[in-house]
């Protein structure tokens, strides 16, 4: 992935919490947005592919309803996959909640998480993100 981009992310003195930090490889890092329901993440994967699902791996918000949508041009964009909370199967990796969403293989350049609504007080938390593409 080339880059990220969020509707916001938490401030924080201690960790970096920014987008960039949900692809950067490193699980110590992660995006975390403001404690409120309606916010986005943006990934930019440099050149169209085609996108057959994603890995999440989550420190908070796994639970919650989000959709995940594909775009060529970051303007028109087609929900690949609604999820709530329940519609998942998650396993954890130390502490963390893992998932892998598959789905049929949408054309895109960009990918984008919009939360939806919180099944916690917290804001969605990634420690890190991967796109599942065709080669």
């Amino acid at each position: 992935m080339q880059s990220a981009t969020a509707s916001s992310y938490e401030r924080n003195l201690i960790h970096d919490c920014s987008p960039i930090s949900a692809i950067d490889g490193n699980i110590e890092t992660r995006w975390a947005s403001d404690w409120k329901d309606d916010v986005n993440i943006t990934f930019a994967l440099g050149e169209e592919r085609d996108v057959l699902g994603i890995d999440l791996l989550w420190e908070n918000g796994w639970s919650n309803e989000y959709d995940i949508l594909v775009s060529s041009d970051s303007i028109n964009w087609e929900v690949a996959q609604h999820f709530n909370g329940s519609q998942m199967d998650i396993y954890e990796i130390d502490g963390m909640h893992c998932t892998t969403i598959n789905f049929t293989p949408v054309t895109g350049k960009y990918i984008l998480i919009k939360g939806i609504k919180r099944n916690q007080s917290y804001g969605y938390s990634l420690y890190e993100i991967q796109i599942i593409c065709n080669k």
